[in-house]
């Protein structure tokens, strides 16, 4: 994760974004949130992905920290979307 931080600081993103997936595969929940807010946003060449974000954000929760959740809209109603009989 530390290694990511400083190649994004040098400008390296597409090499950080690697450092911060092996760190996040290693268990680094704070390389998690990092991938789950880079695929979130998108940047540098990295297309946003909400599924992928969605993710890593889960697996940072898992290790304790702080995460975004998936947006909820409970109030409405889900409509059944299965083909008419």
């Amino acid at each position: 994760y530390l290694d990511g931080m400083q190649l994004e600081r040098e400008g390296r993103f597409k090499d950080a974004v690697q450092a911060y997936r092996q760190a996040a595969d290693a268990g680094n929940g704070h390389a998690q949130r990092k991938l789950g807010d880079i695929y979130g946003t998108g940047r540098d060449g990295v297309p946003v992905d909400y599924e992928t974000s969605l993710r890593w954000y889960r697996r940072a929760r898992e290790q304790g920290l702080a995460a975004p959740l998936p947006y909820s809209y409970s109030p409405v109603p889900r409509q059944d979307m299965s083909p008419a009989k």
